[in-house]
């Protein structure tokens, strides 16, 4: 096994585990965010085979392994497949077992958004999509771990999303989503209820027809604002949660 990528070592995903990911949001405690970057570190360990992964989705389900998996599947069985936070938490006690991480387990996950249920599979079952997923899963890692991301991380990512957006199932929010899961940090979640929350609070809209390149231009504009605004939110996370708390006064078109 790899015990490191894109210069993140298994030791300093083990130093980020002391860490707290702060809250700004009363009653949130943000505690899986942490778990869910090493997590997403780990698989990117199992890039060249997908076998470990794999066989930890079909224990879980107990299922036959699927011919293959990406890692947006991957967090869609937590994060879609399962609908509770107990089923959430069991599926990631049973990842830390076999992956080999020593992680503290979340019971909170406000903030963390679900996926349609239907969609947990993202196109890894689409000829060529579980490649073109695994290529932009480690773009997106590879962009966000980068503090001086360079403007050849942001292009490979850009080609990245795009050749998965492409792909027939992907629409506008599950990709943004997935993305948002391993690194929250530095992605945005685009739900129908973020979508609402960034208009009505900020003024922004959100495009259709995401491409990489308007989706990284809409996250800098939405971090831009956090940074300038001394309201609640102060990361991706908060406003996630502050969007997810106000769905019920908003009137979704």
């Amino acid at each position: 096994m790899n015990d490191s990528n894109g210069g993140v070592s298994s030791a300093q995903i083990a130093r980020m585990l002391s860490v707290n990911f702060p809250s700004h949001v009363e009653g949130a405690s943000l505690e899986w965010v942490i778990p869910y970057g090493a997590i997403a570190t780990r698989l990117l360990t199992f890039k060249r085979t997908h076998k470990v992964p794999n066989l930890v989705v079909a224990e879980f389900l107990g299922i036959d392994p699927l011919p293959d998996i990406s890692p947006f599947a991957f967090f869609g069985l937590f994060n879609g497949k399962v609908r509770t936070d107990e089923r959430r938490a069991a599926a990631i006690r049973l990842i830390s077992e076999r992956m080999g991480l020593t992680i503290r387990i979340p019971h909170d996950y406000q903030g963390a958004p679900h996926l349609n249920p239907r969609h947990w599979r993202f196109a890894d079952d689409v000829e060529g999509g579980c490649a073109k997923e695994w290529t932009c899963f480690e773009a997106a890692l590879t962009l966000a771990d980068d503090p001086e991301e360079t403007d050849e991380q942001r292009s490979a990512l850009c080609a990245a999303f795009d050749d998965v957006r492409a792909l027939k199932g992907i629409g506008d929010s599950n990709l943004p989503i997935a993305l948002y899961w391993a690194r929250p940090n530095r992605y945005l979640a685009l739900d129908e209820f973020m979508n609402a929350y960034l208009e009505k609070t900020y003024g922004i809209v959100v495009p259709r027809d995401l491409t990489g390149e308007t989706y990284l231009a809409l996250v800098d504009e939405v971090a831009e604002r956090l940074a300038e605004d001394d309201g609640e939110a102060k990361t991706f996370p908060d406003l996630c949660v502050l969007a997810w708390r106000s769905k019920d006064s908003q009137r979704i078109r």
